[in-house]
């Protein structure tokens, strides 16, 4: 059965972005930590106005309902986007799906270490590096897009500029992004909505 939930949250406080992650270990969970889980995710997938990134979502929500198929929380997705069907539009001559982790290589300029992946995950505690692993998972989604979202705005801008001037009065927008473990450099379109991400089996 899935082990985990990563759940990266993106919100806005005082003006500016706040972002945290939280693991849910269900191996340990009892009935009404389960309950409660199942209501919360209810509340969280069914809100429009949360806006859910996720890497590999028709598997994951696939696998989380055959794994607890009697919590109805994991059945209700709405406002979801998922990393590979971002990439899709961007690069419509792709049709394989492409790794989060090269997906980051991409966008991000980064390399995810992906040494936990291999660890054993069914020994509790985790370990502080195994819990590491599984937050950045999460986080690196938020980061993604950002920049892809970014993308898709110039490529919007863009189009709309070459169908209302000649090719002389053309201008390309060319993003420069760059990603570390606090920030990201590029700038999507203004939005109001809060973000999470969420991420089963590291």
């Amino acid at each position: 059965p899935t082990a985990l939930i990563q759940i990266a949250i993106r919100s806005t406080v005082d003006h500016k972005y706040e972002e945290s992650c939280y693991i849910v270990d269900l191996l340990v969970l009892d009935s009404n930590s389960f309950t409660l889980l199942n209501t919360i995710f209810s509340e969280l997938c069914r809100d429009e106005n949360i806006i859910k990134i996720l890497q590999g979502v028709r598997n994951d929500v696939i696998e989380l309902c055959n794994s607890y198929p009697t919590y109805m929380g994991f059945r209700q997705w709405k406002s979801c986007l998922d990393t590979n069907a971002m990439f899709k539009v961007l690069n419509p001559e792709t049709s394989q799906l492409v790794s989060l982790k090269n997906l980051v290589k991409k966008y991000l300029h980064a390399d995810l270490i992906k040494a936990q992946q291999l660890s054993d995950w069914s020994i509790r505690p985790l370990t502080e590096e195994q819990c590491l692993y599984a937050c950045c998972d999460a986080v690196v989604l938020l980061r993604l897009y950002d920049v892809m979202a970014h993308e898709a705005y110039c490529l919007q801008t863009n189009n709309h500029t070459e169908k209302d001037s000649s090719p002389s009065n053309d201008n390309s927008n060319n993003s420069n992004n760059s990603y570390d473990n606090t920030t990201t450099n590029s700038n999507p379109p203004p939005r109001d909505r809060s973000e999470s991400t969420t991420n089963s089996n590291p």
